[in-house]
């Protein structure tokens, strides 16, 4: 007697063979899935539905633009670790090195330097 196992497809959601998967991947899209491609938002290429990352509220579930696409991006605002900024309250420019972090911030510094910084909170404290 053979058993029939089946798994449930990430994108269309219909239980199907486990033939239907390749196992091989950790990806848990069908077949017929894999093969639906669309075009990134960014570089105008048509690609297959695994070279894009999941976005529940996209199209077939998936982001805009391509993983290439968004890595290039994120390689763009990665923090900066040397070179020099311009404060913001001083309106020097200093390294990086006299700048505080804020993993907020797109560079991962402050806007204003440490010195700035500390002058702001001497002016905070009397005051209050």
């Amino acid at each position: 007697m053979a058993i029939l196992v089946t798994m449930q497809c990430f994108r269309c959601n219909l239980e199907q063979d486990t033939s239907e998967f390749n196992l091989n991947d950790l990806s848990q899209d069908c077949k017929t899935c894999r093969d639906i491609t669309k075009r990134c938002s960014k570089c105008r290429i048509r690609k297959k539905c695994f070279e894009f990352n999941v976005d529940i509220m996209g199209q077939y579930g998936l982001q805009s633009r391509c993983k290439a696409c968004k890595k290039n991006s994120r390689k763009k605002y990665a923090k900066q670790t040397s070179g020099t900024k311009h404060c913001t309250k001083c309106k020097i420019e200093k390294e990086f090195s006299e700048y505080n972090t804020n993993k907020d911030h797109r560079d991962g510094s402050t806007s204003y330097c440490k010195e700035c910084a500390i002058n702001i909170k001497r002016l905070n404290r009397s005051v209050h």
